[in-house]
């Protein structure tokens, strides 16, 4: 079977492809607006930005003035913000940065955010060069068609390869408005952590780091997106309402635990990150790999597609109405129960596991070329059946199989049902079995 008829079966109207991605450039949020990821090369300043959402119905307030204290070893920044604006913050030029997310469960600060800034630098040096440590400024943005006026806070860090930085952000936890948006743009050697964020705090949050690790846990948003460039995303007790999430690792590893996104997508591109996903459910579940182990556990959704090159592909207890596999060399393992149609296409690779139907009409394509195919289907299959090995044989173990004799292909019907069960290879011994 020739490269292009192994991928035949796997295009659809439903195949909705991930965009390519680079931490070095735009990136597009699930609503359209645009967010540019530094290019960390050698920037003049380092930035922290607190700033307040600018669309025109949103509720503009005015945040308290920034306060910054330097002194020989560190630069301590402080501001409280109204949670009703979207906050972004972006961290540049320095050698490392810890964030800490987390909700203000003690009602400490009123029902407004806070955040705190630690950054540690050697003040002489700083001075030597001509660097401000630290300038703190607000700029008054007004327009003659619009009522609202935005206050922007900025404060600007000397752009030293030699900072460090740790920044604390603490959430309310009952506020009577939800952050639009919660943004984060990240130097290499990043460690994020964001935790028990419940589902009226925030309704989206972003975040892309250049390398480091982003863990996420226990929260409840209305989206998400994570990507990071060299690094590990580990991410547990997901809930996204009415979005989608998204994680993206260029190199490194993914870990998802218990993810549900009941009205949106779950969408997952780790081009040589591995990939590890268990209990998760969405309305449409699209992964795209390339190299690295993928190993999918668990998982229920109404679509799902799944892309990969070489890596090793695992995907057990898969509940769907549509499951698509797209593969070049990957080896693909699992069991998969298929409401509608099963389309696994691999080009060169060993193909097994437990297929089980739970629609009434159920189509099935198993394919790949040069390596054998082990399937074990319900018991309970009823319909028809096309099994092909070209130059190689077929061992179809249904009972009461009606069937068309032949060495290299067994054709024929088990029972009256309208199930379609279609397997082929080339080379290799095809084997079907029950379970």
């Amino acid at each position: 079977m020739s490269h292009r008829s192994a991928h035949h079966h796997i295009s659809s109207a439903e195949d909705e492809p991930l965009p390519p991605y680079s931490v070095f450039e735009p990136v597009a949020t699930e609503s359209g607006s645009h967010s540019e990821v530094p290019a960390i090369i050698e920037p003049s300043w380092n930035l922290l930005y607190p700033a307040l959402a600018q669309e025109p119905n949103s509720i503009t307030v005015e945040p308290t003035d920034m306060t910054a204290v330097t002194n020989a070893s560190d630069t301590r920044a402080v501001q409280l913000l109204e949670p009703s604006s979207s906050i972004s913050l972006t961290l540049e030029g320095m050698k490392s940065v810890q964030i800490n997310v987390r909700v203000d469960s003690e009602h400490k600060y009123n029902g407004l955010v806070y955040i705190e800034a630690r950054f540690s630098h050697k003040l002489p040096l700083l001075l030597e060069r001509g660097q401000v440590p630290v300038q703190v400024s607000s700029c008054l943005v007004s327009e003659t068609n619009r009522v609202q006026i935005d206050f922007t806070a900025t404060a600007r860090f000397g752009s030293m390869r030699e900072i460090t930085g740790e920044l604390e952000l603490v959430l309310p936890q009952n506020a009577d408005t939800v952050i639009p948006e919660l943004v984060f743009r990240l130097p290499p050697c990043s460690n994020l952590e964001l935790a028990n964020i419940a589902s009226n705090v925030v309704n989206l949050i972003d975040v892309a780091t250049i390398s480091g690790c982003v863990s996420v846990e226990d929260v409840d948003v209305g989206r998400m997106r994570v990507a990071i460039g060299d690094g590990h995303i580990r991410a547990s007790g997901i809930a996204v309402s009415h979005g989608s999430a998204e994680f993206i690792a260029m190199t490194g590893s993914i870990q998802v635990h218990d993810c549900a996104v009941p009205g949106g997508n779950i969408r997952v591109n780790s081009p040589g990150a591995m990939l590890k996903m268990e209990n998760i459910s969405a309305h449409k579940i699209l992964i795209q790999s390339s190299q690295a182990t993928t190993c999918i556990y668990n998982a229920e959704a109404d679509f799902v597609s799944v892309e990969s090159d070489s890596g090793l592909l695992t995907l057990n207890n898969i509940a769907a109405r549509v499951l698509k596999v797209k593969a070049d060399t990957s080896p693909v393992t699992g069991s998969w129960i298929i409401g509608e149609s099963i389309d696994i296409a691999v080009v060169s690779a060993i193909i097994q596991g437990k297929l089980a139907f739970r629609g009434d009409s159920v189509r099935a394509y198993i394919g790949t070329t040069e390596w054998p195919v082990r399937l074990a289907i319900s018991e309970n299959y009823s319909g028809s059946f096309d099994i092909s090995a070209v130059n190689s044989v077929v061992n179809f173990c249904l009972a009461d199989a009606a069937l068309n004799e032949g060495q290299t292909r067994r054709r024929g019907a088990v029972g009256e049902g309208t199930h379609m069960l279609h397997v082929e290879s080339s080379n290799a011994p095809i084997v079907i079995t029950t379970h």
